[in-house]
Order: structure tokens, then C-alpha cells, then sequence
């Protein structure tokens, strides 16, 4: 019994040493396999890494646009500023203080105007002047006080220098009177002057260019710089030269004021003039 019990156990022994080597054997082949064939150990693939994509933002609703305000109009209430309305004009005949006042409100001086009808006057003067005649009785100023003097020499009479200076005070003051402002005061007053035109000259006559016609006849008097030969007619003297007396009478005035005073005075019409058409 003990023998065969022993055999018993020494076959199991042995098939337990079989099974444990075969078992063996296939994991060595599995392992050599493994690790010495040809193929290469394919390389880790990386995890696919799941990116999140955001998802695009949507644009965000344009605000309305707030309604315009309505333009606020404003009241405005204009500011005319009205200009006094001038003064009414006197009449032609009572003129003559009204026009006295403003040339003296311009710091004219009138310290030698003796009329007691100044447009009327000065509108007669001037028209004659314009045709060459001298109308004394319309002058607006007085004359030189001195007397005409000559001086005599080898039988011929000249006229003396002491009659051109008696001239001097006038022609100074009339050279010293402002242009614009005799020119502001005929402005102001003109529709008189016109009315005052009208009453000596064919209808539709030009006043100004009346005027503008008598600075032009004196201006044209000759400037005489030697002495000047008289001819006594008991009543006058009469310039011998022809040629001078048949000037104009107006030019012959001019002539008797002197060299001097004549370019003085020529010069000043010539500016009033052109402060009148300017």
C-alpha cells in the first residue's frame, strides 16, 4: 500500500513538473516574440486632445439711433436800429440861418458872409461866374477895403503890388475853409440849392455841373508874373493888353488878385471840386 501510494504521488509530482514547464516554455516563446521580431513597437499614439472651439460671438444689436432732437428755433427778435429821420429843410426863403448854424456846427468860418439870402446868392454868383460875368450884387462876401492902386512910370500906368495884397486877407480865408465840410452843408441843403437853380436856368439844368462849369472858367484865367500896363478911361482902368481885356470878366478878377493869390485860389477850387464829386 505504502509503495503504491508512493508511485501515486511521485506520477502526480511529475505531471505537476510537466504542466509547470510547458506553461513555461509558451510564455518564453510569447516574450522572445515580443521583444526580438522585426517589427517596431508602434509609438504611443498622443490622445487626441478635444479642443473645445468657442463658438463665435454674435454681434450685438446695433443700438436705434435715438431720434434727433428737434431744432430748437429761438425767438429771436431782431434788433433794427432806426436811423433819426433827418430834419425838415427850411424854406429858400428863410434858409439862410438854418445854413448859417450848420456850417458853423462844422467850425466853419462865416466871419465874412454878408448875405442875408446865402443860397440864393451864391447860386446867382456862382451861375454868372460860370457864364464869365461878375454879379457884385450877389457876392456873398465883402470886397477889399483898400482902394485899387497903380503906380506910373515913363508915361505908362501899372497896377501896383499894394493892390494885389489887399486881396491877401480874403483869398487866406477862403484857402483856410474845410472842403468836406462845405461839401457836408451843400449836400445837406442841396434840394434847396436846386429849387434856387431852378428859378435862373432852363428846366432840367445840373446844378453841380453849373458849378463845375464856373471853377473851370477860372481856372482858365493866364497867370501874368511881369507887370501889367493899364490904360486910364477917366472912369476904369482897362488892361492895354488886348489880349487880357478880352477875357471874361470873371478872368479878369482873377488876374487883378495877383500872381500868388490867383495859383492859391486856383488851387483851392480845384480841390473843392473834387471833394464835391467824390
Amino acid at each position: 500500500m505504502r509503495d503504491e501510494q508512493a508511485t501515486d504521488q511521485v506520477g502526480q509530482n511529475q505531471k505537476t513538473t510537466i504542466i509547470v514547464a510547458v506553461v513555461a516554455v509558451i510564455i518564453l516563446v510569447i516574450i522572445g516574440w515580443t521583444v526580438f521580431s522585426g517589427d517596431p513597437e508602434p509609438e504611443p499614439q498622443p490622445e487626441p486632445v478635444s479642443m473645445e472651439v468657442e463658438p463665435e460671438p454674435q454681434p450685438e444689436p446695433e443700438p436705434e439711433p435715438e431720434p434727433e432732437p428737434e431744432p430748437v428755433v429761438e425767438n429771436r427778435t431782431e434788433r433794427v436800429v432806426t436811423e433819426p429821420e433827418p430834419e425838415p429843410l427850411p424854406s429858400l426863403n428863410s434858409s439862410t440861418p438854418a445854413v448859417m448854424e450848420s456850417l458853423a456846427e462844422r467850425s466853419v468860418n462865416t466871419d465874412r458872409v454878408r448875405s442875408e439870402n446865402l443860397i440864393r446868392d451864391l447860386v446867382v454868383f456862382i451861375d454868372n461866374i460860370a457864364a464869365g460875368v461878375v454879379a457884385r450884387d450877389a457876392a456873398v462876401i465883402d470886397g477889399p477895403e483898400a482902394r485899387f492902386m497903380v503906380q506910373e512910370s515913363d508915361d505908362d500906368i501899372y497896377i501896383d503890388p499894394r493892390s494885389y495884397a489887399r486881396y491877401d486877407v480874403i483869398v487866406d480865408w477862403f484857402v483856410g475853409l474845410d472842403e468836406e465840410a462845405l461839401v457836408a452843408v451843400f449836400e445837406q441843403f442841396e434840394p434847396l440849392f436846386n429849387e434856387a437853380y431852378a428859378e435862373v436856368s432852363r428846366p432840367g439844368a445840373n446844378f453841380k455841373e453849373r458849378v463845375a462849369r464856373a471853377v473851370r472858367v477860372l481856372n482858365a484865367a493866364p497867370e501874368q508874373n511881369g507887370r501889367i500896363v493899364l490904360n486910364d478911361d477917366q472912369v476904369m482902368y482897362t488892361f492895354a493888353d488886348e489880349s487880357l481885356e478880352s477875357l471874361p470878366a470873371a478872368q479878369r478878377q482873377m488876374i487883378r488878385l495877383g500872381p500868388d493869390n490867383m495859383r492859391r485860389v486856383k488851387a483851392k477850387l480845384t480841390r473843392l471840386l473834387n471833394a464835391l464829386n467824390n
